[in-house]
């Protein structure tokens, strides 16, 4: 990520659940976390809605895939 690169959160409570059960399905079905953003506090807006930057590795190309598609471009 480039320095300085301002992140905001995620719109609501629900959606950072989904992407957290997304990221927690990939595991489940055999992916590797290779840097995990569930769980992040940011100072100050501790009840924020963030993930942080995560990187998924080995993804099996399924149904979870068109789910995350569907979650960022609202197909």
């Amino acid at each position: 990520m480039e320095p300085g690169a301002d992140l905001g959160p995620l719109v609501t409570r629900d959606a950072k659940k989904r992407v957290e059960e997304l990221i927690a399905k990939g595991e489940e079905e055999g992916a590797k976390v290779v840097l995990d953003g569930r769980g992040l506090v940011v100072p100050g807006y501790e009840n924020g809605n963030f993930v942080g930057p995560t990187i998924i590795h080995h993804v099996k190309v399924s149904i979870i895939d068109l789910q995350v598609i569907k979650l960022f471009f609202k197909m």
